[in-house]
C-alpha cells in the first residue's frame, strides 16, 4: 500500500455492523468525488490507475493547491517521476484491522436483506484500483487467511477474498503518518 492519501479510513468494525457500511460509503463517497469515472481495468498490482485525462487527473499537490479537479495545473502533475505519480493519486486509502478482518473472508455469506460487504469493496477495489490491505495478525487469528499463510502456519487452506491482500502493520504505518485525516470506522 504505497500511497500518499489524504484520507486514511481505518476500518475495525465487523461486517455486520452498521459502521462497515458506513466506511464503505464514505470510501466510495470519497472516491466517486476525486474522479470523474473510475480507474481502467488493466492496472498492475499495487499501482493505482493514471487517468490519461489531464482534466481529471487528481494528485496530492494538485488537491492540496487547488480544489477544482477540472483545472488541475499540468506541470504539478509533469513533473513527477511517472512511477511515483500515480501512487500518489490517491484521495484515500483503506486499511482493514481487527473485527473488519472479517470482510475479507471468501466464505462469508450474507442475507439477502443485507448489504454483503466482501462483494461490494471487490467491486470498488476492481472500479478504483483501490487496494484492499488487511492486518495479517487479526486476519490469521481470525481464520481468515492467504495460501503462503496457510502453508506457514500449516492450516488447511485459503480463504482470502479477491482483490484483498494481507500485510503488516508497517503498511499501515506510512499511510497513517502521511494522512491529512484518519477516520475509524
Amino acid at each position: 500500500m504505497t500511497c500518499n492519501p489524504s484520507t486514511l479510513v481505518l476500518i475495525t468494525a465487523d461486517p455486520n455492523h452498521p459502521l462497515a457500511l458506513h466506511a464503505y460509503r464514505y470510501v466510495k463517497a470519497l472516491l466517486a468525488a476525486n474522479h470523474s469515472h473510475p480507474a481502467k481495468h488493466t492496472v498492475a498490482k499495487d499501482t493505482v490507475a493514471k487517468d490519461t485525462d489531464t482534466k481529471n487527473t487528481v494528485a496530492k499537490n494538485t488537491v492540496a493547491k487547488n480544489t477544482d479537479t477540472k483545472n488541475t495545473d499540468t506541470k504539478n502533475t509533469d513533473t513527477k517521476n511517472t512511477d511515483t505519480e500515480d501512487t500518489n493519486a490517491m484521495a484515500v486509502a483503506v486499511f482493514f484491522y481487527g473485527d473488519a478482518a472479517h470482510t475479507a473472508n471468501q466464505l462469508r455469506w450474507q442475507v439477502a436483506d443485507r448489504a454483503h460487504l466482501t462483494e461490494l469493496w471487490q467491486q470498488l477495489s476492481h472500479e478504483y484500483a483501490l487496494p484492499l490491505p488487511v492486518c495479517v495478525s487479526t486476519a490469521i487469528t481470525r481464520g481468515i487467511t492467504d495460501s503462503d499463510n496457510a502453508q506457514r502456519h500449516h492450516l488447511s487452506g485459503a480463504n482470502l477474498a479477491a482483490h484483498f491482500a494481507l500485510v503488516g502493520l508497517g503498511e499501515l504505518a506510512t499511510p497513517l503518518k502521511l494522512a491529512k485525516k484518519v477516520i475509524q470506522f
